[in-house]
């Protein structure tokens, strides 16, 4: 019913040495299908942390209703949506939603489009994504829709790779196309980057940032070989994972507040968090006091 139109995605979003590459892995790792894979203890460690700062951050409360765009198999969601009213997963791959046990009650998940989405406005306490706006080159539309179902005063969170981050964005660059998480841009994590300065355009107020796990991607790097498309195993891997866990290790000992900024700076990832604006704390001119007392007693005799 709802059909994400395909240039939407970035192009050649589908490449052939990705594909080959993801059985290739797979496979070393015993599995037929991405679902099937068990977490690294590199991969864990990086979950734990992301919904340690996200819950923190974005303090959902029980009578809220939150919604999780690009969901796929909903980890985020079922993690920080744990404790609120409704919890909704968006995504556009039916096969994926059919990975999530359904609980209509508590947690629906829905086959639908980011770009024109399935629900009226102001319908959402908390809007968020994890992974998804990065892959797309109009990703400022998506932010625009899950903007308009936001409510006032509720929060809309987006978790984007950090441009910061070295490692990444340099693989990023000598891959390009064969990178395997390709198509991706990685963001800037401040006020000055383009995604700040959107969620500003939008009307998005009190922004805030945070960011996890710096060495997450040399902890967690694979290699391919971009003729046959299978897994490589260098002589300087082992390498790069041990300084992987030695940027963590080193992350552990620096007190709390360098290694917050750390950790929003050079991350694997960040979130930008930003609120709707509310209309609240408006109060009504004298005037108008009348007017107002009277359009509330007509609507509640239509109830």
């Amino acid at each position: 019913m709802f059909v994400m139109q395909q240039n939407n995605f970035m192009k050649e979003r589908i490449n052939p040495f990705n594909e080959r590459w993801k059985q290739e892995l797979y496979k070393a790792l015993g599995a037929k299908e991405d679902h099937d894979v068990a977490p690294t203890e590199a991969r864990l460690k990086f979950e734990r942390e992301q919904m340690e700062i996200l819950k923190s951050l974005l303090m959902v409360k029980k009578g809220d209703s939150v919604l999780e765009f690009g969901s796929g198999k909903a980890r985020v969601l079922k993690e920080i949506g744990m404790i609120a009213k409704l919890c909704v997963g968006l995504d556009i791959s039916f096969e994926v939603l059919k990975l999530n046990k359904l609980n209509e009650k508590k947690m629906p998940f829905i086959q639908g489009d980011m770009f024109n989405q399935p629900f009226r406005e102001e319908s959402f306490d908390l809007v968020m994504s994890e992974g998804v706006i990065e892959h797309f080159y109009n990703w400022r539309e998506i932010l625009s829709e899950a903007n308009r179902i936001l409510k006032p005063g509720g929060k809309l969170a987006t978790a984007v790779p950090n441009l910061l981050n070295l490692p990444q964005t340099i693989a990023l660059a000598l891959q390009g196309r064969n990178f395997r998480y390709y198509p991706e841009k990685p963001f800037y994590p401040d006020m000055t980057g383009s995604l700040a300065k959107e969620y500003k355009k939008i009307g998005l107020t009190n922004l805030q940032f945070a960011g996890w796990r710096p060495g997450y991607f040399l902890d967690s790097f694979y290699l391919f070989d971009l003729k046959t498309g299978k897994v490589k195993h260098p002589f300087y891997l082992p390498i790069l994972r041990a300084l992987g866990k030695n940027v963590e290790s080193l992350m552990k000992v620096l007190p709390d507040d360098k290694r917050r900024l750390a950790n929003r700076w050079l991350g694997y990832e960040f979130v930008i968090v930003g609120t709707k604006p509310s209309d609240d704390n408006l109060v009504p001119h004298p005037e108008d006091q009348s007017e107002i007392s009277e359009a509330d007693r007509l609507f509640g005799e239509l109830l």
